[in-house]
């Protein structure tokens, strides 16, 4: 019994014929299990420890750089506001020349989950939820780049994204909306990248993004284009007709969606 046994370091070996004394031959299958496989695992390794560093350190950026504006300091007090009389601002209330004027406070959620975080922490809890927000929203962009063919460019594409944020890094309400802003995002590309359409789950995360920030029309437009580049990838006639309806139908929901506000259509 012929016993072959192979080292790592070896290059890849065949199938081969061994010849016997007996001028018999005996096909002998060696396991490839080469220094290449080997160096691409302990780099796989390497890029997960360093996505987990990245992560890490995006979160310690947030919590150091995120910082309060002139906005957060009438944001709070309407979020205060609306907490005392249990109602949504549709009229200013603090101004002295153009009191009683009409209002749409469409980051009303946003202003609400800042005024609570100010009644129990402090401008502390300000900043640490708006930090903890945008934290997230760079871990599910990690995650994602993360998991594509090509990590080591998608670790690129994120430190470039975190550096391109910095001078955003404020505790307003687009701090809160990130992660789905993201989320939206990550969807739609995965759902044109496996050739079907977004999920229908998807359509509530507009009623929140609406009642969060008012960059909200920023989905259907993405939906939009995601959408054409769906359409130009279908080679059919008939196939893109049909896909094209159903980019559609998910487009013309996402908007509906964003009428389900307190303020309608305003």
């Amino acid at each position: 019994m012929l016993v072959i046994v192979r080292r790592a370091w070896m290059e890849p070996v065949r199938d081969i014929d061994f010849p016997q004394k007996f001028g018999s031959y005996v096909t002998v299958r060696l396991v490839d299990n080469t220094m290449g496989s080997c160096r691409n695992s302990r780099t796989d390794a390497v890029l997960r420890v360093a996505y987990l560093f990245v992560i890490f350190f995006v979160a310690l950026v947030c919590a150091a750089r995120v910082r309060v504006s002139y906005d957060t300091l009438w944001h709070i007090p309407s979020g205060l506001w609306m907490l005392e009389h249990q109602a949504v601002l549709h009229h200013d209330v603090f101004s002295h020349t153009v009191l009683g004027r009409a209002w749409v406070a469409h980051e009303w959620l946003s202003e609400i989950v800042f005024a609570l975080s100010y009644q129990y922490l402090g401008w502390t809890g300000v900043v640490l939820v708006a930090a903890a927000s945008l934290a997230f929203a760079f871990s599910l962009l990690a995650a994602y780049l993360g998991g594509r063919d090509w990590p080591a460019r998608g670790l690129l594409l994120l430190l470039v994204g975190v550096f391109l944020c910095m001078g955003v890094l404020i505790a307003r309400p687009h701090a809160l909306v990130a992660p789905v802003l993201v989320f939206w995002a990550i969807h739609l590309v995965a759902a044109v990248e496996q050739s079907r359409v977004p999920s229908l789950w998807l359509v509530p995360l507009m009623v929140l993004w609406a009642n969060l920030h008012g960059s909200f029309l920023v989905g259907p437009v993405f939906a939009v284009v995601m959408g054409v580049e769906a359409i130009t990838r279908a080679s059919p006639i008939a196939e893109r007709l049909r896909i094209a309806g159903r980019w559609a139908s998910f487009t013309l929901l996402s908007l509906l969606a964003c009428l389900l506000t307190p303020h309608g259509v305003r």
